[in-house]
C-alpha cells in the first residue's frame, strides 16, 4: 500500500513504506529560490532535501547539448526518487520537501510530479522578469555555456530554443519570465489552491509576513520566527576581462591569472560559494566582477517593454498588482 499522503504533511503507514515530499519549492531560475530554501531549512517542521536543484522530473535530454536521450520513464524510479528523502524519518520534520527551480519551465515534469505526487503542493517563487533574465544569463556565462552578447542572445532566443532541449533549458532568458503561461500549463496538473505564488520583492521586504503565508499553506506553525539572512548565497559570479586585458598580448597572461585564481580558490576553502567569491576576488587585478554591470538602458527599455504585457497577464491571474515590478 502507498504512503498515506496528508495535507501539508508526508508520513509513513508503516515502517516498510518510503516517505514522500509534501511539497516542492520551485519558480525560475535567478528568482530566489536557493534563498527561500535556506530559510525555510530552519524550519523544526521541515525536512528540505540538503541537495537542491536536482530536478528528478526534468528529462535527461537537457544536460547534453545535442539533445539525444532516452525516455526519461526509461531512466527513472520512483524507488530512487523516494528514497532521497528516508532520512527525514529519523527527524522531528512534519512536511517534507525539495527545491528545484526548473520545475515551472519545464512543462513535462508538471504531469510527472501529479501522477507520482497527486497531493503535492507547490512553492512558486517569482522575481521582476527583467532582472532575472539579465542574472540568468550571467549565469549561464559563468557556466560557459553562453557565448553570445546579452542582446544577440535576446535575438536569436526563439532560433535556439528551437534547436535541441538543452537550448531551450538553458538560454530561455525571455521564455522563463513568461510566469502566467507556466502557471497556466501547471494549473492543467495543480489546480490553484495546491499552488502558492510568492514574489522575491516582497519576501525581502516583509519576510515575517511572506513566510508566515507558506507555513500556512504547507499546514505548519505559522508563528516560526527565522533568522533572516539576506546574505546572497548565488549572486553573479562572474568576472570579465578588463578593457585592455581581453584581447592582445595580455590576454594570455589574464587568462593564466584566472585560471590560478579559480585553482588558488579551491584550495582557500571548501564552500563552493565562498570558493566563487575568493575567486572573483583573486581575479581582481585582470578582470572585473560582472554584478557590477548593468543592463544598457536602451537594452533594458526594449525587455520592459516585452515583459510588461506578460506582466499584465499574471497580475489578472493572480488578482493583485506587482507594484515592486518596474515597468
Amino acid at each position: 500500500m502507498p504512503p498515506a499522503i496528508m495535507e501539508g504533511r508526508g508520513i509513513r503507514e508503516d515502517a516498510s513504506d518510503m516517505m514522500r515530499p509534501a511539497f516542492v519549492i520551485a519558480g525560475e531560475r535567478r528568482c530566489g529560490t536557493t534563498f527561500l530554501a535556506g530559510l525555510l531549512r530552519q524550519h523544526p517542521e521541515i525536512f528540505l532535501h540538503p541537495k537542491s536543484d536536482k530536478a528528478w522530473f526534468v528529462d535527461d535530454a537537457v544536460r547534453r547539448p545535442d539533445g539525444v536521450a532516452v525516455p526519461w520513464e526509461d531512466t527513472h524510479r520512483i524507488e530512487d526518487y523516494l528514497g532521497w528523502f528516508e532520512r527525514a524519518g529519523a527527524t522531528p520534520a512534519h512536511t517534507i520537501g525539495e527545491k528545484s527551480a526548473d520545475y515551472l519551465f519545464w512543462t513535462p515534469a508538471h504531469e510527472r510530479m501529479a501522477r507520482f505526487l497527486p497531493e503535492l503542493r507547490i512553492v512558486v517563487l517569482l522575481r521582476d522578469p527583467t532582472r532575472r533574465a539579465w542574472s540568468h544569463y550571467w549565469n549561464e556565462i559563468v557556466k560557459r555555456r553562453e557565448r553570445l552578447s546579452f542582446e544577440e542572445a535576446l535575438a536569436r532566443e526563439e532560433q535556439r530554443l528551437d534547436l535541441s532541449p538543452w537550448h531551450r533549458y538553458n538560454f530561455s532568458y525571455l521564455a522563463r519570465g513568461d510566469y502566467a503561461s507556466s502557471l497556466e500549463r501547471l494549473h492543467r496538473h495543480f489546480p490553484p489552491e495546491r499552488v502558492l505564488v510568492v514574489v522575491l520583492e516582497e519576501l525581502r521586504r516583509d519576510p515575517g509576513a511572506r513566510l508566515a503565508s507558506i507555513c500556512r499553506f504547507l499546514g505548519i506553525d505559522e508563528s516560526w520566527r527565522c533568522e533572516c539572512s539576506f546574505e546572497a548565497r548565488n549572486v553573479n559570479w562572474a568576472a570579465v576581462p578588463r578593457p585592455w586585458a581581453g584581447s592582445g598580448p595580455l590576454r594570455p597572461i589574464a587568462e593564466a591569472w584566472g585560471a590560478a585564481a579559480d585553482w588558488t580558490a579551491k584550495r582557500i576553502t571548501r564552500d563552493r560559494y565562498r570558493r566563487r567569491e575568493w575567486s572573483v576576488r583573486l581575479r581582481a587585478p585582470f578582470f572585473l566582477p560582472a554584478r557590477r554591470m548593468t543592463m544598457p538602458s536602451e537594452v533594458e527599455r526594449r525587455v520592459r517593454a516585452h515583459f510588461r504585457p506578460r506582466i499584465a497577464r499574471l497580475e489578472e491571474m493572480l488578482g493583485r498588482r506587482l507594484e515592486l515590478w518596474p515597468r
